[in-house]
């Protein structure tokens, strides 16, 4: 086995290595820089005594000049030639001819006048007497050193006058015009490197002396010359050392310059910095050579060693490993006379020593094996009576809460009928005690069943991938009352999270979670959240009520078992509630914590399995508050987007209106045609899809019915010219997010702004009544379903039939009935006996199914048999009030979440294929799993599609069948005993 992480051999060669690197490393770089600083020492004096040589010859140049004026002054001091210009003269041309620099001599006497005066270019002048005193050679000239004069160019070639003064007075003062042609031979010869060079500049910046002697001929000004420039400062005019500068062309130079004996007088010395550090790029080269071949031997001798010391580690490790795996027997030869053979001697007493243990203990596990089976064969005997106690329990409870069920619902349909009937005070307050009581019975019958079902194995979880989003939007809408009832804030943050469950049942967990949390909650909130956890999601339900204690903790989970309720207060629940939540839970598998501090509140979490986040849209908060002018008024909802049209529809419905939802106008058109009634008022999303608008909609829906029916137009972004059209067309304008109590002022105000009304109403040509046959073996259920009916629709006509015979009876007088609501179980019938006559002897008469049981098997077998709905009889009254309406409108209800993960078999007579439909090979196998009641992403998961070609394969089979939902295809499908083979694609 080998051990995670890096290897111990590879930290000793790493160590190794890192500090022989590290040496070498400091070594060669202390190395480099003594080169550097040597090399740099060795090029400036290079160039130091370059210049020292050229510095000295031209010392030698002008120093002869200077000379010779000395030596003409003493001889004319000891021949006393001061009046005889003759003699001067002669003095002077023979002073000419000993330097070939001179090209012209004057002598200044004691007064300052210019007696002579000689030149190789001009005529001689004597006894001129022209007047000098005020110039610049009389005035500074001195016997002790010659003065020199400024720099000119005669003949493009530069002079320089040189001056001196005799030691006597009357000697007066011996000028020479001496020609600078030599300095050019010297710096001509000034060579240094293949490029290096020298030149001259007076303390002007002129150049004096250049090897080009174009540019001396240019009379350049070098005053910004970085060398001249350094050198000529007064800061920087005796001052040494390197000068690196970089040339116009972008060439690095280095530049070194020296004083001459003249004043200002530089001489500057320069080469190109690659040739002066050439020596040092050759030393780091060799260095570094050096260094990495030093670095790489040091590495594979602590390579080498490395493996040498770590090879018996290994060993023992390798040892430990296998004595680890439960090979007891083996062991670790090391030939060591150290420390590691002794651990090895050690490792190897260790195994022997477990051996012996092992075997010992191999004993005791098979005599305790022998006494835990006799064990376990009574406990076995004990379960199995227990089990059978519970089955008979179960079987009880389960057929009681069948049987009380039925009256127990009519009575609560009828309570929500007196309830909007209650014109008095006291005959609201009694209906209002006798629905809490109705209530309360109605809570311990559905925990009574629940218990039973989770008992008897018979609830069986669908699992898939659902958004918590709806979830908890549902949980929100449905506890909301309550908790305004107590003063309670419910708080519920909404989630993107998606989780894999069965939504029915954790539903029904955290409903009953919520509700427990409400009716223990004194002050304060009930907060629902959502938290990340590796793997999943955490739901958590939180409360500040009284909190439990941790003696009662143990029995929370109990049947019937409650907190701080001896008197058995009903309004305080039946404790059932947390017994139903711990049994879905664990049929779920779902884990689950209770934390509690008594005196400040509880905390219920559950761990729920996480999935792919599904697309949504954040639904709407339901309103709570509701205008008189809204309530029975018929709203047609149009938005593309599917959550929207839920929380429109979930809030109208809360306001007591009618609600017609669809994605687009055509859709709209489509469903209005199946009502009877003409739409009150249109609210419409501005942009919707396929290019279309809400403008486009509502002109539509205007020109279908006849009449300017109000509307209100929502947007969430809208352009400055689409919101003149909305303002030019006269409409009310919303910008989302819009406020229930917001938009139920605009609704209200756009129906008082456009009454419809009866009057309206009565001037168009009106539908036939609907005819009803309602066959029911419990009167009072018949009574208080014909009365919801005659208040959805005064119009209604209602028949009563007892049994399936009275049904015939009725069928066989009146051959214009135009819906049968059927119970499913009657007297003398069994399973779906009645359906199954009904459909025989009367084909054409559609027929909606009541039922008190609500599984899933009962509803798609009467699907199959022609069903065109069904309605459950456990549905509150809310849900039964919107299941009538959907039947008097000629449209199917089908319970939500009634056909998911049922498979839908194939009818045994067929009449119709998908191809006589038109349906494509891909578009049968999408009907395949329509009917297998699967959602559209499993759809796209199983063949393999997008999920946009997924939609369009959906859509072309509901046109195919001329419906608009997937339930409504099953149905349609069935109908048709649609044959789909065993193979999708044939």
């Amino acid at each position: 086995m080998r051990p995670p992480g890096q290897r111990l051999w590879q930290t000793y060669a790493l160590s190794v290595a890192g500090l022989v690197t590290l040496v070498l490393t400091v070594s060669g770089l202390a190395q480099l820089w003594l080169i550097q600083r040597e090399t740099r020492i060795a090029v400036e004096a290079l160039q130091a005594l370059e210049a020292a040589r050229a510095s000295a010859r031209i010392e030698r140049f002008i120093g002869q000049t200077g000379a010779l004026l000395r030596a003409a002054l003493a001889l004319q001091d000891s021949r006393h030639l001061d009046d005889a210009d003759a003699d001067i003269q002669f003095e002077l041309y023979r002073l000419m001819k000993q330097s070939r620099a001179i090209q012209a001599l004057y002598w200044i006497d004691q007064h300052g006048q210019e007696r002579v005066h000689i030149s190789r270019m001009e005529p001689d002048r004597i006894g001129v007497r022209e007047d000098r005193s005020q110039s610049p050679e009389f005035l500074y000239a001195s016997a002790e050193a010659p003065w020199f004069g400024p720099v000119t160019f005669v003949v493009n070639q530069p002079r320089v006058v040189l001056a001196r003064r005799g030691s006597l007075p009357q000697s007066g003062v011996l000028a020479a015009e001496v020609e600078l042609a030599q300095l050019r031979e010297i710096i001509d010869e000034t060579r240094f490197g293949r490029e290096g060079q020298a030149y001259v500049v007076d303390g002007e910046g002129r150049l004096l002396a250049h090897p080009d002697f174009l540019q001396v001929l240019a009379r350049p000004d070098w005053a910004d010359h970085p060398p001249v420039r350094a050198a000529i400062r007064p800061a920087g005019a005796d001052r040494g050392g390197l000068i690196e500068f970089t040339t116009p062309e972008g060439r690095a130079m280095v530049a070194r310059a020296a004083p001459l004996s003249v004043p200002g007088w530089r001489l500057i010395t320069e080469q190109p910095r690659d040739e002066a550090y050439a020596p040092i790029r050759r030393a780091l080269a060799t260095a570094l050579l050096i260094l990495v071949f030093a670095v790489l031997a040091g590495s594979a001798v602590g390579i080498v060693l490395a493996r040498r010391v770590v090879r018996p580690i290994r060993e023992l490790a390798e040892g430990a490993d296998r004595i680890g795996e439960g090979q007891l027997d083996h062991r670790i030869v090391l030939r060591r006379g150290d420390e590691l053979g002794q651990l090895a001697a050690r490792f190897n007493q260790m195994a022997e020593r477990l051996g012996d243990s092992v075997q010992l203990l191999e004993a005791r596990v098979a005599e305790r094996t022998h006494e835990l089976a006799g064990a376990n064969t009574l406990l076995r005997a004990r379960r199995n009576e227990a089990e059978q106690a519970s089955q008979a329990k179960t079987r009880f409870l389960a057929s009681a809460s069948h049987d009380l069920r039925q009256p127990l619902h009519t009575i609560s349909l009828l309570v929500g009928v007196l309830r909007r009937q209650a014109v008095t005070p006291e005959v609201g307050k009694l209906v209002s005690h006798i629905e809490a009581s109705v209530s309360a019975m109605e809570a311990l019958f559905v925990g009574l069943l629940d218990i039973s079902r989770l008992d008897a194995g018979t609830a069986k979880p669908v699992l898939g991938d659902h958004a918590l989003a709806d979830l908890l939007h549902r949980v929100a809408t449905s506890h909301g009352p309550a908790a305004e009832r107590k003063q309670l804030r419910l708080v519920v943050v909404p989630s993107r999270c998606a989780v894999r469950t069965d939504a029915v049942l954790l539903e029904r967990v955290l409903g009953n979670l919520v509700a427990n949390a409400i009716r223990y909650t004194e002050r304060g909130k009930v907060l629902v959240g959502c938290r990340r956890r590796p793997g999943g999601v955490e739901l958590q339900v939180w409360d500040t009520g009284i909190g439990i204690a941790p003696e009662q903790l143990p029995h929370i989970f109990d049947e019937f078992y409650q907190i701080d309720n001896p008197e058995r207060d009903r309004g305080k629940g039946l404790g059932l509630g947390l017994a139903i939540v711990k049994r879905t839970l664990d049929l779920l598998g779902h884990p689950h914590v209770l934390r509690s501090t008594p005196g400040r509140g509880t905390c219920f979490s559950i761990l729920l399995p996480g999935a792919e986040a599904l697309p949504q849209v954040p639904a709407q908060p339901a309103a709570l508050a509701s205008g008189r002018r809204v309530v029975g008024a018929f709203i047609v909802v149009i938005d593309d987007e599917a959550d929207t049209r839920r929380a429109m529809q979930a809030l109208c419905h809360s306001w007591g209106a009618h609600v017609l939802t669809a994605a687009s106008a055509k859709q709209c058109l489509t469903l209005l045609g199946e009502h009877l009634r003409d739409p009150d008022l249109i609210l419409s999303d501005y942009r919707l899809r396929q290019h279309r608008d809400g403008l486009d909609a509502v002109e539509q829906i205007r020109a279908r019915i006849g009449q300017a029916v109000p509307a209100i137009i929502v947007t969430g972004d809208i352009a400055a010219a689409d919101l003149r059209r909305v303002t030019d067309a006269g409409l009310p304008l919303l910008h989302k997010p819009v406020g229930a109590d917001r938009l139920l002022a605009a609704i209200e105000a756009a129906l008082d702004a456009h009454p419809t009304g009866e009057a309206q109403r009565r001037k168009r040509p009106q539908t036939p009544a609907m005819r009803i046959l309602l066959v029911d073996d419990h009167a009072l259920f018949r009574d208080g379903v014909a009365l919801l009916l005659r208040e959805l629709d005064p119009a209604v006509q209602v028949s009563h039939a007892a049994s399936l015979d009275e049904a015939l009876a009725t069928l066989g007088d009146s051959a214009d009935i135009d819906l049968i609501l059927l119970d499913v179980i009657l007297p003398g019938m069994h399973g779906l006996q009645a359906l199954e006559t009904l459909r025989e002897r009367h084909p054409g008469v559609p027929l909606v199914m009541l039922s008190s049981q609500e599984d899933q098997v009962t509803v798609l077998r009467s699907i199959q048999l022609g069903a065109m709905g069904f309605i459950p009889k456990s549905a509150p009254a809310g849900q039964m009030f919107e299941a009538l309406r959907t039947v008097l409108a000629r449209r199917i209800y089908v319970p939500p979440l009634s056909l998911a993960g049922i498979a839908l078999p194939v009818p045994a007579r067929a009449c119709t294929s998908p191809a006589e439909l038109g349906l494509t090979p891909r578009q049968t196998q999408v009907l395949r799993l329509i009917l297998e009641g699967k959602p559209m992403k499993l759809i796209a998961r199983e063949l393999g599609l997008s999920p946009n070609t997924t939609k369009t394969h959906v859509s072309a089979v509901l046109r195919a069948l001329a419906v608009t939902t997937r339930t409504q295809a099953i149905v349609a499908a069935n109908r048709m005993g649609l044959v789909l083979g065993d193979d999708a694609s044939t």
